[in-house]
């Protein structure tokens, strides 16, 4: 499984944070229940029997619950099993007045306790999970049918509602699936837009650091440019660092040209540096658009195997596949370039001899673009960098922009970027975008 985007990682945050309130608030409300249960256990001795164990349960499991999502190790199955704790209770809390009627009970829909149905019904929508929300609205619309369908069964002579109450809170009801729903996907969306406005300012101070830092090194590389350039002058003019050598030494001419270059080469790095740090903010700052990733990937291979024609550079997969990015056409086509190139230039010492590119879309939402190839793969120290900053590289001119500038264009948009060294030998980068369907 691949890692989450930090988007969706946010999101999750937001959704466990959600999920630590209403345990807590379901542990609480349980036990002013289960204190007044056993008040007045002495003359309801049949709802004690049944309703305590539960209760105790209840309290356990959200106890449980709440430290968990608070842990940062919880996943979408305790989500899953909170709502289904959360219609199981209700149920059986509810049940307990059907199979134990008080003298003067006319029917479960005329008491107060039916409205715990309602809200904790919508209760299930503040998880952020449509997954969540739809298994509580299943639940608790089979559990609102099977109290009604037993209550008329067991009760009927004592009910004092009828077919059109029935129909009425089968609309309030649903009603409340229906807002349950809309906000596990609405508020989800807001929390996801949200957070990508938070990792946009954040991946912006980061770039600026970049830029600053670039800045004073691009000062430190003009003044060792400045300093080289006077003494090649003096090495060519036949004088020696001090002046006092009238003979032209050629193996310092040589030595001062090559730390020249040296100098001019890091210099050109640093500029080529901050130029692309500009441009993927500048990208994300234009937002997203629908890009078609076949008519792309098209334009970056021909060019690519016209730089490389040594090289087997081969394309598969959908070709009607369209995915959403910041900065559109022109960051999707930066992208693609990037992997492809790194992929053909190889550690710099040994290239590959074949290339592929593959495009699939993946999970009904997302678009896979693969890129792997068969030569020496990535080394250790590439592989722990991070991707959110600059990391090293194994090319002896290489800059350690390339993985991170694509990382820092797939994630303005909530896409994710992976890689390893195959097991069978070679690189695999695999990006993920979120795909544009209509």
């Amino acid at each position: 499984m691949g890692r989450l985007d930090p988007v969706e990682m946010i999101v999750r945050e937001s959704a466990f944070r959600w999920e630590v309130v209403i345990s807590c608030v379901r542990a609480i409300f349980c036990a002013v229940v289960l204190g007044r249960l056993l008040t007045t256990g002495p003359l309801l001795v049949g709802r004690v029997l049944l309703e305590a164990p539960l209760l105790v349960g209840i309290i356990v499991f959200s106890v449980l619950a709440a430290l968990r999502a608070r842990s940062g190790r919880a996943t979408e199955k305790l989500l899953l099993a909170s709502v289904t704790i959360d219609a199981v209770g209700c149920f059986f809390a509810l049940l307990a007045n059907v199979l134990d009627p008080w003298p003067g009970y006319d029917g479960i829909l005329r008491i107060p306790d039916s409205a715990t149905l309602l809200v904790v019904v919508m209760a299930a929508g503040f998880r952020l999970s449509p997954s969540a929300a739809w298994l509580g609205c299943a639940l608790h619309a089979v559990s609102a049918s099977v109290l009604i369908a037993i209550d008329v069964t067991r009760n009927e002579e004592l009910l004092g509602y009828r077919r059109p109450n029935v129909v009425f809170f089968a609309i309030l009801v649903g009603s409340a699936m229906l807002l349950a729903l809309v906000i596990a996907t609405r508020v989800r969306r807001l929390v996801r837009a949200g957070a990508m406005q938070q990792l946009a300012a954040e991946r912006a101070k980061m770039n600026l650091w970049h830029v600053l830092e670039g800045n004073h090194e691009m000062r430190s590389a003009l003044s060792a440019v400045a300093l080289e350039t006077e003494l090649f002058l003096r090495a060519v003019q036949g004088k020696g660092a001090r002046g006092e050598d009238p003979r032209v030494d050629q193996e310092e001419v040589v030595r001062t040209a090559a730390d020249l270059r040296a100098e001019l080469t890091r210099l050109n790095a640093l500029v080529a540096g901050i130029r692309e740090h500009t441009y993927a903010e500048l990208a994300a700052m234009q937002g997203a658009m629908r890009v078609d990733v076949a008519e792309i990937a098209e334009i970056v291979v021909a060019r690519v195997r016209a730089r490389f024609p040594e090289l087997v550079i081969e394309r598969t997969g959908a070709s009607d596949a369209r995915v959403v990015i910041a900065g559109g056409r022109t960051s999707l086509d930066r992208v693609l370039s990037n992997l492809l190139v790194n992929a053909c230039e190889g550690d710099g010492r040994e290239k590959p001899r074949h290339v592929h590119l593959d495009v699939q879309p993946r999970d009904g939402s997302r678009v896979a673009i693969r890129v792997c190839d068969d030569g020496p793969g990535f080394s250790p120290e590439v592989l722990a960098a991070s991707l959110d900053a600059r990391g090293p590289t194994t090319k002896a001119d290489g800059s350690g922009l390339g993985l991170f500038l694509v990382h820092t264009i797939v994630s303005a948009t909530g896409g994710s970027l992976d890689r390893k060294t195959r097991s069978t030998g070679g690189a695999e980068v695999i990006v993920e975008l979120p795909g544009a369907y209509d």
